[in-house]
This record gives structure tokens, sequence and C-alpha cells, in this order.
């Protein structure tokens, strides 16, 4: 799909085929397929973005998302235009029982949110006596 041409595929086709790459993500390790899908929805959320902020917010609803990859994979990409939500769904996945997305969770965390980096180093402090 990199490189193909989605200029003729409309923002609804678009969230769907996130979702259903973000899912088939869900199901792989860290291998090459798991980069080609990773690549792939690079690709659609770049194309999301070309067609501006309304675009890309028709992500937003998969925040909610049964599938934890989903959730993790819309609030990473759409973090900039809509924080506080995507803020929310990455602490409530820092609470998974699944580490790798808990983990992924907390370092966009402790990157994009200054609050949430605050409140860690007093726990990560309390909890190793630093």
């Amino acid at each position: 799909m990199n490189g193909r041409d989605l200029s003729c595929v409309s923002d609804k086709q678009l969230v769907e085929l996130f979702e259903h790459i973000a899912i088939e993500m869900s199901k792989c390790e860290l291998t090459v397929k798991y980069n080609r899908l990773a690549s792939e929805l690079e690709h659609i959320w770049d194309t999301l973005h070309s067609r501006g902020h309304d675009a890309t917010r028709k992500l937003l609803p998969l925040l909610s998302h049964a599938n934890r990859r989903v959730r993790y994979w819309t609030a990473a990409m759409c973090h900039d235009d809509a924080p506080t939500e995507c803020n929310q769904a990455l602490r409530e996945l820092t609470k998974e029982r699944h580490p790798g997305v808990a983990m992924h969770a907390e370092l966009l965390l402790m990157e994009r949110d200054p609050k949430f980096r605050e409140e860690f180093s007093k726990h990560s402090n309390r909890r190793y006596g630093c």
C-alpha cells in the first residue's frame, strides 16, 4: 500500500483501513510484517493529515475501540490534534495487563504530557527511594 495513491479514498474508508491495519498489527510480533503494517498506517495518517484537522479528527472515535492496539495507534497519531482525548486514552492503556502496550503508552505520555511526566517522576522517586 505504501506509495499507493489514496487521494480518491474517502475519509471514512481511510478510517476503516486504519482500524483494520491496527488490528492486524495486534496479531503479529515486532517483525518485518509489523513494520510494513506500521508503514501503511503512517501512509494513511499522512493522507488524512494532508486533508486537514477535520479529516484526522475522524479517527478519534477509535480511541474507545475494543482493541488496545487500535486505541494506542490512534492516540499516537492524533495526539497533536487532540492531546486531551489522546492523553486520557494513553493513561488508560498504561493500566492494561499487556506490558508492550502499557510501556509504549507510558513512553508516549512521558514525551508528550508534562503532567504525566511529573506524576511518574514523583511515583518512581517514592518507589525507588530517589
